[in-house]
Protein backbone atom coordinates (compact mmCIF):
# COMPACT_ATOMS: atom_id res chain seq x y z
CA UNK A 1 0.00 0.00 0.00
CA UNK A 2 1.13 3.22 -0.76
CA UNK A 3 2.90 5.87 2.13
CA UNK A 4 1.82 9.43 1.86
CA UNK A 5 5.02 10.85 3.27
CA UNK A 6 3.85 14.27 2.74
CA UNK A 7 0.14 14.83 5.60
CA UNK A 8 0.55 17.59 7.82
CA UNK A 9 1.40 17.42 11.17
CA UNK A 10 -2.26 17.68 12.13
CA UNK A 11 -4.16 15.22 9.57
CA UNK A 12 -6.06 12.47 10.38
CA UNK A 13 -4.74 9.37 8.78
CA UNK A 14 -7.21 6.59 7.61
CA UNK A 15 -5.82 3.15 9.35
CA UNK A 16 -7.12 0.98 6.46
CA UNK A 17 -5.34 2.83 4.16
CA UNK A 18 -1.95 3.00 6.04
CA UNK A 19 1.04 -0.22 5.94
CA UNK A 20 1.93 -0.60 9.16
CA UNK A 21 5.04 -2.77 8.04
CA UNK A 22 6.10 0.16 4.85
CA UNK A 23 9.40 1.74 6.42
CA UNK A 24 9.71 5.11 5.20
CA UNK A 25 12.73 6.36 7.77
CA UNK A 26 10.41 8.84 8.64
CA UNK A 27 10.02 8.09 11.96
CA UNK A 28 13.43 6.44 12.38
CA UNK A 29 15.97 7.83 14.76
CA UNK A 30 20.06 7.53 14.19
CA UNK A 31 20.87 5.26 17.07
CA UNK A 32 22.85 7.09 19.87
CA UNK A 33 26.53 7.27 20.46
CA UNK A 34 27.63 8.32 23.32
CA UNK A 35 26.90 6.17 26.72
CA UNK A 36 24.80 8.93 27.81
CA UNK A 37 22.53 8.79 24.95
CA UNK A 38 21.88 5.10 25.69
CA UNK A 39 20.91 5.72 28.83
CA UNK A 40 18.24 7.61 27.87
CA UNK A 41 16.32 4.41 25.81
CA UNK A 42 17.72 2.16 28.85
CA UNK A 43 13.91 2.74 30.83
CA UNK A 44 11.75 1.63 28.12
CA UNK A 45 13.96 -0.84 26.86
CA UNK A 46 13.41 -2.68 30.43
CA UNK A 47 10.07 -2.40 30.37
CA UNK A 48 9.50 -3.46 26.59
CA UNK A 49 11.72 -6.40 27.87
CA UNK A 50 8.80 -7.06 31.16
CA UNK A 51 6.19 -6.98 29.68
CA UNK A 52 7.24 -10.08 27.15
CA UNK A 53 8.03 -11.67 30.09
CA UNK A 54 6.11 -15.14 29.77
CA UNK A 55 4.83 -17.62 32.23
CA UNK A 56 8.17 -19.81 30.76
CA UNK A 57 10.28 -17.60 33.07
CA UNK A 58 8.07 -16.83 35.85
CA UNK A 59 6.81 -21.06 36.49
CA UNK A 60 8.33 -23.36 34.15
CA UNK A 61 12.28 -22.32 34.70
CA UNK A 62 12.22 -21.93 38.47
CA UNK A 63 9.68 -25.37 38.79
CA UNK A 64 12.34 -26.81 36.70
CA UNK A 65 15.28 -25.98 38.80
CA UNK A 66 13.01 -26.64 42.58
CA UNK A 67 12.85 -30.17 40.75
CA UNK A 68 16.07 -31.43 39.43
CA UNK A 69 18.74 -28.27 40.14
CA UNK A 70 21.11 -27.37 37.99
CA UNK A 71 21.31 -30.73 36.07
CA UNK A 72 18.62 -28.99 33.51
CA UNK A 73 20.21 -25.03 34.03
CA UNK A 74 22.22 -25.46 30.38
CA UNK A 75 18.76 -25.86 28.91
CA UNK A 76 17.35 -22.39 30.37
CA UNK A 77 20.75 -21.37 29.03
CA UNK A 78 20.32 -22.48 25.67
CA UNK A 79 16.19 -21.49 24.89
CA UNK A 80 17.39 -17.83 26.53
CA UNK A 81 20.13 -17.07 24.41
CA UNK A 82 18.54 -18.66 21.25
CA UNK A 83 15.20 -17.30 21.47
CA UNK A 84 16.35 -13.81 21.35
CA UNK A 85 18.09 -14.30 18.08
CA UNK A 86 14.98 -15.80 16.89
CA UNK A 87 12.43 -13.23 17.78
CA UNK A 88 14.80 -10.24 16.21
CA UNK A 89 14.53 -12.69 12.93
CA UNK A 90 10.90 -12.99 13.23
CA UNK A 91 10.95 -9.49 13.77
CA UNK A 92 12.91 -8.17 10.65
CA UNK A 93 11.03 -10.95 8.53
CA UNK A 94 7.71 -9.55 9.55
CA UNK A 95 8.86 -5.94 8.34
CA UNK A 96 10.28 -7.18 5.06
CA UNK A 97 7.74 -9.22 4.02
CA UNK A 98 4.71 -7.11 5.10
CA UNK A 99 3.49 -10.41 6.67
CA UNK A 100 2.78 -11.45 10.42
CA UNK A 101 5.43 -14.68 11.81
CA UNK A 102 1.67 -17.05 12.13
CA UNK A 103 1.28 -16.85 8.43
CA UNK A 104 5.19 -17.30 7.22
CA UNK A 105 5.23 -20.53 9.38
CA UNK A 106 2.90 -22.31 7.37
CA UNK A 107 5.04 -21.61 4.52
CA UNK A 108 7.59 -23.45 6.07
CA UNK A 109 7.81 -27.51 3.89
CA UNK A 110 6.58 -30.41 5.02
CA UNK A 111 3.03 -29.87 4.93
CA UNK A 112 0.96 -31.81 7.39
CA UNK A 113 -2.60 -31.81 5.66
CA UNK A 114 -2.87 -28.39 4.35
CA UNK A 115 -0.68 -26.17 6.58
CA UNK A 116 2.94 -26.64 7.43
CA UNK A 117 4.00 -28.50 10.30
CA UNK A 118 5.00 -25.04 12.18
CA UNK A 119 1.54 -24.43 11.92
CA UNK A 120 0.73 -27.25 13.79
CA UNK A 121 3.61 -26.68 16.24
CA UNK A 122 2.32 -23.02 17.15
CA UNK A 123 -1.21 -24.33 17.91
CA UNK A 124 0.21 -26.92 20.87
CA UNK A 125 2.12 -23.49 21.88
CA UNK A 126 -1.24 -21.66 21.90
CA UNK A 127 -3.10 -24.51 23.70
CA UNK A 128 -0.16 -24.86 26.47
CA UNK A 129 -0.07 -21.22 26.82
CA UNK A 130 -4.32 -21.45 27.79
CA UNK A 131 -3.70 -23.84 29.72
CA UNK A 132 -0.58 -22.28 31.81
CA UNK A 133 -2.39 -19.07 32.06
CA UNK A 134 -5.13 -20.85 33.30
CA UNK A 135 -2.94 -22.13 35.97
CA UNK A 136 -1.23 -19.24 36.79
CA UNK A 137 -4.92 -17.23 37.45
CA UNK A 138 -6.57 -20.29 39.54
CA UNK A 139 -3.73 -19.66 41.92
CA UNK A 140 -3.73 -16.47 42.24
CA UNK A 141 -5.25 -15.28 45.75
CA UNK A 142 -7.94 -12.61 46.34
CA UNK A 143 -11.00 -12.99 44.87
CA UNK A 144 -15.24 -12.14 45.61
CA UNK A 145 -18.42 -14.36 46.44
CA UNK A 146 -21.25 -13.14 45.90
CA UNK A 147 -24.38 -15.56 47.65
CA UNK A 148 -27.13 -13.84 46.18
CA UNK A 149 -31.37 -14.98 47.01
CA UNK A 150 -32.99 -17.34 48.82
CA UNK A 151 -30.16 -19.48 50.94
CA UNK A 152 -31.67 -22.53 51.28
CA UNK A 153 -32.85 -24.45 54.18
CA UNK A 154 -30.70 -24.38 57.39
CA UNK A 155 -26.62 -23.97 58.37
CA UNK A 156 -24.42 -23.11 55.17
CA UNK A 157 -21.34 -24.62 55.73
CA UNK A 158 -18.76 -22.31 53.90
CA UNK A 159 -15.20 -23.17 53.65
CA UNK A 160 -13.66 -20.72 56.05
CA UNK A 161 -9.75 -21.78 55.85
CA UNK A 162 -9.79 -21.54 52.61
CA UNK A 163 -11.65 -17.85 52.27
CA UNK A 164 -8.80 -16.81 54.71
CA UNK A 165 -5.75 -18.15 52.85
CA UNK A 166 -7.06 -17.05 49.42
CA UNK A 167 -8.12 -13.62 50.64
CA UNK A 168 -11.55 -13.61 49.08
CA UNK A 169 -14.35 -11.39 50.05
CA UNK A 170 -17.66 -13.37 50.68
CA UNK A 171 -20.60 -11.21 50.23
CA UNK A 172 -24.29 -11.41 50.69
CA UNK A 173 -27.05 -9.87 49.22
CA UNK A 174 -30.81 -10.29 49.86
CA UNK A 175 -32.47 -9.90 46.68
CA UNK A 176 -35.96 -9.49 48.24
CA UNK A 177 -35.13 -6.53 49.87
CA UNK A 178 -35.31 -4.26 46.98
CA UNK A 179 -38.17 -5.50 45.28
CA UNK A 180 -40.47 -5.42 47.60
CA UNK A 181 -39.95 -1.92 47.97
CA UNK A 182 -40.11 -1.30 44.32
CA UNK A 183 -43.08 -3.20 43.73
CA UNK A 184 -44.97 -0.92 46.88
CA UNK A 185 -43.37 2.25 45.23
CA UNK A 186 -44.65 1.45 41.55
CA UNK A 187 -48.20 0.59 43.28
CA UNK A 188 -48.15 3.54 44.79
CA UNK A 189 -47.11 5.32 41.59
CA UNK A 190 -50.75 4.01 40.01
CA UNK A 191 -49.03 1.10 37.97
CA UNK A 192 -51.76 -1.52 37.32
CA UNK A 193 -50.79 -4.88 38.83
CA UNK A 194 -53.66 -6.94 38.32
CA UNK A 195 -52.59 -9.13 35.08
CA UNK A 196 -49.88 -10.41 37.69
CA UNK A 197 -52.74 -12.15 40.04
CA UNK A 198 -53.61 -15.49 38.36
CA UNK A 199 -55.25 -16.47 41.76
CA UNK A 200 -56.85 -15.42 45.05
CA UNK A 201 -57.82 -17.25 48.03
CA UNK A 202 -59.35 -16.38 51.28
CA UNK A 203 -57.10 -16.79 54.55
CA UNK A 204 -58.94 -19.78 55.61
CA UNK A 205 -57.96 -21.36 52.05
CA UNK A 206 -53.99 -19.87 53.02
CA UNK A 207 -52.18 -23.23 52.74
CA UNK A 208 -53.99 -23.59 49.44
CA UNK A 209 -52.94 -20.72 48.56
CA UNK A 210 -49.58 -21.54 49.15
CA UNK A 211 -49.56 -24.88 47.59
CA UNK A 212 -51.06 -22.93 44.30
CA UNK A 213 -47.79 -20.44 44.43
CA UNK A 214 -45.15 -23.70 44.41
CA UNK A 215 -47.03 -25.70 41.98
CA UNK A 216 -46.26 -24.14 38.76
CA UNK A 217 -48.35 -26.50 36.53
CA UNK A 218 -51.00 -24.35 37.93
CA UNK A 219 -49.93 -21.84 35.70
CA UNK A 220 -49.73 -19.12 39.21
CA UNK A 221 -47.66 -16.50 39.22
CA UNK A 222 -48.64 -14.18 42.05
CA UNK A 223 -51.72 -15.69 44.54
CA UNK A 224 -53.19 -13.34 46.59
CA UNK A 225 -54.48 -13.94 50.25
CA UNK A 226 -57.66 -11.52 50.65
CA UNK A 227 -56.60 -10.87 54.52
CA UNK A 228 -60.79 -9.54 54.71
CA UNK A 229 -62.01 -12.71 54.79
CA UNK A 230 -63.65 -13.02 51.47
CA UNK A 231 -62.76 -13.74 47.92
Amino acid sequence: MPHDDNLPATATIDADKVDPYLVTGRDTAEPPERMGGRFRFLGPCMITSAAVVGSGELLTATTLGAQVGFMLLWLVLMSTFLKVWVQIELGRWSISTGRVAVSGYDDVPPRLGRRGWMSWLVLLMFAQFLTSQAGVIAAMRRGHHREGGQPPRGEVPVALGGIVTREITYRGSYRFVDEISDALRLMAEGVDVSPLMTHEVTLADALHGFELAADRSTGSSKVMIDLRGTA
